[in-house]
């Protein structure tokens, strides 16, 4: 039988979502966190480096949630500048990549 693998995604999305996210980790209840980069995520920096000294400690993966919008016309560059302040804010690069409610834009995947 292979691995489980539990994630949360939106850490970032708000301090709310942060603290239960990283009690979820310290719980031993998460596998890897999604990390969103744009919003508020850079009020919320001693959460990201709680975050990140869990996910040394726990073996925990982080990726980033890319959010992507119906009118993203350019979404390699969109891409790019959500990757580059990942690592920027997390200080690592993601291990993964998923996007925030993809299942609302399928119009980006033909």
């Amino acid at each position: 039988m292979g691995n489980i693998i539990l994630t949360s995604d939106d850490f970032g999305l708000s301090k709310i979502y942060n603290r239960e996210i990283l009690m979820a980790i310290e719980s031993d209840l998460l596998s890897s966190v999604s990390v969103m980069v744009n919003g508020h995520i850079v009020k919320q920096q001693n959460q990201v480096d709680s975050l990140v000294a869990l996910a040394k400690e726990k073996n925990i993966s982080l990726g980033l949630h890319l959010e992507i919008s119906t009118n993203e016309k350019d979404i390699k560059t969109l891409c790019v500048n959500q990757w580059d302040k990942f690592v920027a804010i997390v200080g690592v690069k993601p291990d993964y990549i998923d996007i925030h409610k993809d299942h609302l834009f399928t119009e980006h995947y033909n």
